[in-house]
């Protein structure tokens, strides 16, 4: 069974979303068999009630509506990398300097010029620190500081209160101080990072494919896992709560990882490599953008079986997206070429 956050969750979404049986645009990549024999599409929880067509020892496959691009923000010109969405303040960064509200589509200010575009965000401490060691106020954008920072990928860890920034080493920044806390050598080339709120942080090495585990408080490197058959690790995302990571390969996979003991327990198919993707946890969908103009939609059957569900159609969008699990929305950029235009690509349930 789910756990109650996820059937509230989905209940939730289903609430606001009407479901059919078979809802597919040219670009979907939806099996038949998603399809619910014997379920009404009826409001909230209550629809899970009637899922009686599954088998006894198959675990539930979460219902999940169909998702489509359903806005496209013009940011002019500007440079993408990481996006980050702030829920509690309902902002997104990273989109060139501009800084978007994710409910209203609009712009409501810009971060310096020289901030740059991965960032740890502290919405319970009001404070974000970007890749190039701006320190910023989520409220107003006001700069607070400047640290001497600089990395690629960046994670935030909330039981510490710290920033990881990843480059040759690791910086890391107290956010509550505004200063940085010290500093972790890294055995390889860093790549995608996550952090569980339980005092580790996950980073990919792309030149030995493994994944190492640091203790947020320590500072100090605890773990040193191989990702076989995965090559070279980018992107990771992470299920907090059923103890599982996901590693985007550079081999057209992601391999699950269990974030207790660095099994590896899955690998799914995937036809690219993602910088940057999430795990949507109250509804259990994986969202992995392939940097090949298409964004891969990933149901967690059970914490060691996954399956893509649906594959969209987003043109050139870049490797990278950002999550608002509030509304169950993606974010992803599109960096024109030759003309350098910036959009954001917003994909969200019918």
């Amino acid at each position: 069974m789910f756990p109650p956050n996820r059937l509230k969750g989905l209940g939730a979404l289903l609430g606001h979303f009407s479901l059919t049986k078979s809802r597919r645009d040219a670009s979907s990549t939806r099996p038949h068999h998603m399809n619910l024999r014997k379920c009404s599409c009826v409001c909230g929880v209550a629809l899970f009630t009637l899922c009686a067509a599954f088998g006894s020892h198959d675990a539930p496959t979460p219902i999940v509506p169909h998702y489509h691009i359903i806005r496209r923000l013009i940011v002019d010109s500007g440079y993408a990398d990481f996006l980050a969405v702030d829920e509690k303040n309902r902002r997104l960064y990273g989109a060139g300097d501009k800084v978007f509200d994710i409910d209203r589509y609009v712009a409501v200010g810009e971060l310096p010029p020289h901030a740059g575009h991965g960032f740890a965000i502290s919405p319970e401490l009001e404070v974000g620190v970007a890749r190039r060691g701006v320190v910023f106020d989520l409220q107003s954008l006001k700069q607070l500081a400047t640290l001497p920072v600089y990395g690629d990928a960046a994670a935030y860890d909330p039981s510490s209160k710290r920033g990881f920034f990843f480059g040759d080493s690791v910086t890391v920044v107290d956010l509550s101080s505004r200063t940085v806390a010290g500093y972790v050598s890294l055995p390889g080339k860093p790549e995608g990072a996550a952090a569980d709120a339980r005092g580790h942080v996950y980073v990919n090495i792309v030149t030995s494919d493994s994944m190492i585990v640091i203790d947020s408080k320590a500072l100090r490197i605890v773990n040193r896992w191989s990702l076989s058959p995965c090559r070279s690790p980018v992107g990771l995302a992470i299920d907090a709560q059923h103890e599982r990571l996901f590693a985007s390969c550079s081999n057209g996979r992601i391999v699950v990882v269990n974030s207790r003991d660095g099994r590896v327990v899955a690998s799914i198919p995937v036809p690219g490599t993602a910088d940057s993707f999430a795990f949507d946890s109250t509804i259990g969908v994986l969202f992995h953008p392939n940097g090949r103009g298409s964004l891969s939609i990933i149901v967690e059957d059970t914490p060691d079986r996954y399956h893509e569900v649906e594959r969209i159609n987003t043109a050139e969008s870049g490797p990278s997206l950002a999550l608002d699990p509030v509304t169950h929305r993606v974010f992803l950029f599109h960096q024109g070429r030759p003309v350098p235009v910036l959009r954001v690509l917003v994909v969200g349930p019918t």
